[in-house]
């Protein structure tokens, strides 16, 4: 992990790797961080849980699917050959 840097406006920020995957069994998104011992989360986009978080659930996803890390839906080929 990289150390302190400081940004704009005086601003401290650490900067590091984290592993993100979407996982279907659990309709969640999850992000673990090599090197940190204990660190896995997850965050999901359903209504009334308490790990949703829908900006960050949306940005992931992109993310996952920009990588074709996104599992791709049955219909959603079909519609696409369409």
């Amino acid at each position: 992990m990289a150390g302190v840097q400081v940004g704009p406006g005086g601003t401290k920020y650490i900067r590091f790797t984290v592993d993100v995957w979407y996982q279907e069994s659990d309709n969640s998104i999850h992000i673990t961080a090599p090197g940190i011992q204990g660190f896995h989360t997850t965050v999901n986009n359903n209504p009334g849980s308490k790990r949703r978080h829908e900006n960050l659930y949306n940005v992931l996803k992109w993310l996952l699917e920009e990588h074709d890390r996104w599992p791709v839906r049955d219909s959603e080929c079909e519609q696409g050959d369409a």
